[in-house]
């Protein structure tokens, strides 16, 4: 669907932290869309991810990203998992906590159980 693109395409930005993500353009208007989510883990085991997403219903741009240092360069399509990693989320003030979700997927209590815990909350689908 979206290989007809590749040639209007430019590349306007690299991450500044130095990972391999890329920003890329062509003229259009409209919203932005995560399209593909992706987890992996690097070697040492720190877990990380790529997705792709689209602006005006054009492909828009890779972000390639770590929870440690950056990752230098896209990696392999056979270190990407189906889901990204589960990550953790903790208001320090409040105490309370919740998974972050890919998009379009959204924090969802389960119906039992301190609403503070995020054992408690599951990432979901909207209804």
């Amino acid at each position: 669907m979206f290989l007809a693109e590749l040639d209007a395409l430019r590349v306007v930005a690299r991450c500044s932290c130095g990972c391999a993500s890329i920003d890329f353009i062509e003229d259009r208007s409209g919203p932005m869309a995560v399209i593909a989510d992706f987890g992996l883990r690097r070697s040492d085991g720190v877990p990380g991810g790529v997705f792709l997403f689209t602006h005006g219903g054009q492909l828009a741009g890779l972000d390639v990203y770590s929870f440690g240092d950056p990752i230098p360069r896209v990696p392999e399509p056979e270190a990407l998992d189906a889901a990204p990693p589960q990550i953790m989320a903790k208001n320090r003030e409040t105490g309370m906590a919740r998974p972050l979700c890919p998009y379009p997927q959204a924090a969802e209590y389960k119906g039992s159980g301190d609403l503070k815990d995020a054992a408690n909350w599951h990432c979901a689908a909207p209804k």
